[in-house]
C-alpha cells in the first residue's frame, strides 16, 4: 500500500506518517522509487492515533513501539523496569481520566433530563 492509500485508511495526514517514520516508529519497505505500507503497519499507525488521542505523548509511545520491535533479551532489566512503570503511570492517568469523564456524564444526563422534565411542563 502506499502512504496515500495509508493516509486515507488510518486518518492521518502524510507528513505525520512521514514523520513517525522518522522516529522510527514505523518501518516501511522500499520497492523501488515507493515505499510499502504493509497491513500491519496501518495497524501500528492506528494504535498510534489512539494511544495520541487518549493523551499520551509521543515520546511515551514512541518508547512503547521501540519496546515491540527490540528484542526482549537484549534490553536490559533497568530498561524493561523503567518501561513497566511509564507504562504503569500512564494507565493510572487514563484510568483517573476515565472515572472523570463518566462523572462528566452522569453530570450531564442528569442536567438533560431536568430539560426534558422542563421541556415536559412547558407543552
Amino acid at each position: 500500500m502506499q502512504i496515500k492509500d495509508v493516509s486515507k485508511t488510518v486518518g492521518l495526514p502524510i507528513p505525520t506518517i512521514r514523520y513517525y517514520e522518522s522516529l522510527g516508529m514505523i518501518h516501511p519497505t522500499k520497492k523501488g522509487y515507493y515505499k510499502t505500507y504493509t497491513d500491519d503497519i496501518v495497524i501500528e499507525l492506528k494504535q498510534i492515533k489512539i494511544l495520541k488521542e487518549a493523551g499520551l505523548s509521543l515520546k511515551c509511545i514512541q518508547t512503547i513501539f521501540f519496546y515491540n520491535t527490540a528484542d526482549e533479551k537484549s534490553l536490559s532489566n533497568v530498561i524493561l523496569l523503567n518501561l513497566k512503570e511509564m507504562l504503569s503511570k500512564t494507565l493510572e492517568e487514563q484510568n483517573r481520566k476515565e472515572q472523570r469523564i463518566i462523572s462528566s456524564k452522569k453530570i450531564l444526563l442528569g442536567m438533560l433530563k431536568k430539560l426534558d422534565n422542563a421541556l415536559e411542563h412547558h407543552k
